[in-house]
């Protein structure tokens, strides 16, 4: 009896070490290349790297080099913060021309936007960036990730479940899986977010705040952004995505029902800070029709989507330096060139 204890058990051990080793090679394999885990960020990108496609500058973002600011003199610097949809070249070219065009001098745009990046991201890259590189203005183009806070209801702060790190040592990598595909996403996940105020809008609140305080502090002018979405809407093709995509996003951000509820909600906490702080807020939801000439999915913009995106942000960077009266080149044309 003892030994066939003894068997069972190193036979158990067995079983479980190279299913152990089999998930965490999976694990390594889906890890992008140029990934780097960061406890307060929860990862970032590595200096210089190629991530899906995407060359990154000096700093893992998007956009030229970042260079730490000693005089105010130098081409207007704008900074964009965001989730995937600002994750995206094309976006920060388009509002890179539109600032170059309107003003007649260099203009450099940075874009610090990553997949699943939520205002709690935005607000850790902001304390890191205000005070070393000091932009001219910052842009939040954000919302539909803070619905994590309502899906998964434990989550406080960082964001950091689904994350697993190949090269972390204990728990075992397995249990981590099992976890969270099984235990948070299945069990303990709310898609159907509940009547009421939502959680993630006061932690959505909170964030933007501090970053209003951050920009104050630092001299950086702060534009605040409506977040656009595809739905609903009355393209059949597009709709058709979004529906067949559901099941697949609703742990993230909910189900549909749910995320156009919380983006309605989110849009309202940003238009009223923008009011309450005096910011330019940038109209986007107004200006995307919502088809698939313009979206991707729920959320994400194709090229000419991304092109309105680009030219709606820019519009209100503009609006915001005049405001603010700030000398940073030629105000005497408009977005198009023309007198």
């Amino acid at each position: 009896m003892g030994k066939r204890l003894t068997y069972c058990f190193f036979l158990f051990i067995s079983v479980f070490f190279v299913a152990e080793l089999l998930f965490r090679l999976l694990v390594f394999v889906k890890t992008p290349d140029g990934l780097l885990f960061n406890h307060d960020l929860v990862y970032s990108f590595a200096p210089h790297s190629i991530v899906y496609n995407q060359k990154l500058n000096n700093i893992g973002a998007l956009g030229n080099d970042a260079l730490p600011w000693v005089t105010q003199e130098g081409p207007l610097r704008v900074f964009l913060f965001g989730g995937s949809t600002s994750f995206s070249k094309h976006y920060m070219d388009s509002v890179e021309k539109y600032l170059q065009v309107y003003f007649d001098t260099p203009c450099t745009v940075i874009s610090f936007g990553k997949p699943r990046y939520t205002s709690h991201q935005a607000k850790i890259l902001a304390e890191q960036t205000f005070a070393q590189y000091q932009p001219d203005v910052a842009v939040l183009y954000l919302g539909i990730n803070d619905t994590i806070y309502d899906t998964f209801s434990w989550l406080e702060s960082i964001p950091n479940v689904g994350y697993l790190n190949w090269k972390s040592a204990w728990p075992p990598l397995l249990f981590q899986g099992i976890e969270y595909h099984v235990v948070q996403k299945r069990i303990r996940s709310t898609p159907s977010f509940p009547e009421g105020e939502l959680r993630s809008e006061k932690i959505l609140r909170d964030n933007v705040e501090t970053i209003i305080d951050l920009a104050k502090a630092h001299n950086v002018q702060l534009v605040l952004s409506e977040f656009a979405l595809g739905h609903p809407g009355k393209d059949p093709k597009l709709d058709s995505i979004i529906q067949e995509q559901e099941p697949i996003m609703r742990h993230f951000w909910g189900n549909l029902d749910s995320t156009v509820r919380a983006i309605k909600a989110h849009n309202g906490v940003l238009t009223q800070l923008a009011s309450e702080y005096q910011l330019e807020y940038a109209p986007v939801g107004k200006m995307l029709p919502k088809t698939g000439e313009y979206f991707r999915d729920i959320c994400h913009l194709t090229t000419s989507g991304n092109g309105i995106l680009g030219k709606t942000i820019a519009k209100a960077v503009i609006q915001s330096i005049e405001k603010n009266n700030s000398p940073a080149g030629n105000l005497t044309t408009d977005l198009t060139g023309k007198p």
